[in-house]
């Protein structure tokens, strides 16, 4: 009986030592768990909108994802209250616009929907992979939004998406389209502060007034596109570069308030045709440049 006492009385000291060791600290004399990983910053406001879940952190960043574990999911349309140039998106994280300033569209968002992020204060937006259609008006009147990444998925980017009015100071001043775009819709940039815009070859149509009231100086134009109309007037351009072969559709007034010592370049063989598309010389269409046509080199 003594020696089962005994031999007890080993096992629990033993398990002591053990447990004694392996709490130690990590100077050499014991097991020290590994760190876990560290918490993300805290979250102040959250809900849902449709199939979408949208959380604001502490750092000021405004996420929207998909509820769901897998698959996409679309964004809903919202309405605007107030004046036409002053009026705020409906959506449910806009209430909190002073709460962020940063716009993460994360991957699997399929779609923006209109006036999503329609006066908001950020000044930061990065669009994700999968979002194939940017919704009218839905990052309209965002006069601090300074840097946009339009991610590599969208093809149409609606109708005055990211338009300011030129009296508010847009801070907008750089884009890259990518070269998934098709269609860019009426006044979609219009009254920002863009100084340089590509246009893809993967763009057809240019909206009227896509591009007017910018500080654009210099414009390139994708071989695909086929209609301009007056999308970059009242802009200060130096240079336009056009890589279509057939001029695209233009307006009488397609570069109304353009400096008229502009130069514009287009593909060898093609001036011809551009100095004497309509609606004609002496107008502000493409004839507007007839004598400073040439050939890009």
């Amino acid at each position: 009986m003594k020696k089962l006492k005994f031999f007890a009385f080993a096992l629990v000291a033993s398990a002591l030592v053990f447990t004694t060791s392996c709490s130690d600290d990590d100077n050499g004399n014991g097991y020290t768990p590994e760190p876990g990983p560290e918490p993300g910053p805290a979250v102040v406001q959250y809900g849902t909108s449709g199939d979408l879940t949208w959380t604001i952190t502490e750092d000021e960043v405004l996420t929207i994802s998909v509820t769901a574990a897998t698959g996409t999911a679309h964004m809903e349309n919202f309405e605007n209250e107030g004046a036409q140039d002053a009026a705020l998106g409906q959506s449910p994280w806009n209430v909190y616009r002073e709460l962020f300033n940063t716009v993460v569209i994360s991957p699997r968002v399929a779609s923006i929907g209109d006036n999503a992020f329609r006066g908001n204060l950020a000044t930061d937006v990065t669009i994700g992979p999968d979002v194939v259609t940017i919704g009218v008006n839905a990052f309209r009147q965002m006069i601090y939004l300074e840097n946009l990444t339009i991610g590599s998925g969208v093809t149409t980017i609606g109708n005055e998406a990211f338009r300011n009015q030129p009296d508010q100071n847009s801070s907008l001043a750089t884009v890259v389209i990518p070269n998934s775009v098709t269609s860019i819709g009426v006044e979609t940039f219009r009254g920002n502060h863009l100084t340089e815009i590509v246009i893809p070859n993967s763009v057809t149509v240019v909206g009227d007034d896509a591009f007017r009231n910018n500080a654009l100086t210099t414009v390139t134009i994708g071989a695909n596109v086929t209609t301009i109309l007056r999308a970059f007037r009242e802009n200060p351009l130096e240079t336009v570069t056009s890589h279509a072969v057939a001029p695209p559709t233009a307006h009488n007034n397609s570069f109304a308030g353009v400096p008229n010592t502009a130069r514009l370049y287009v593909p060898a063989g093609s001036v011809t045709a551009y100095e004497e598309a309509g609606p004609g010389t002496g107008t502000q269409g493409w004839g507007f440049f007839v004598g400073r046509t040439f050939e890009i080199q």
